[in-house]
């Protein structure tokens, strides 16, 4: 997700919006892929391996509603960013 708004202002700057598109599609369905994937492993209910020495991986830091957690909230975003570039064309 970061690298979206300098994409978006480099293209800005030099006028060329035409091969941002698939650029930011790209890098919208990738996040998505990796957001999901987190979300799925925060819910099953297999063992995760984590360090000792830092954060648990099994502990929902942020966990509204049943199934609102951060990677859920990303995965969210992705989506949104995909629609509105789809609408945008």
């Amino acid at each position: 997700m970061y690298p979206q708004p300098l994409l978006i202002a480099l293209a800005f700057l030099k006028k060329d919006k035409k091969l941002l598109l698939p650029y930011l599609q790209l890098l919208n369905v990738i996040g998505a892929i990796i957001a999901l994937y987190h979300y799925i492993l925060q819910k099953l209910p297999a063992p995760l391996v984590c360090s000792a020495n830092s954060i648990s991986c099994a502990k929902n830091v942020t966990f509204y509603f049943g199934y609102i957690s951060i990677p859920m909230m990303a995965l969210t975003a992705f989506i949104i960013n995909l629609y509105l570039l789809k609408i945008k064309k």
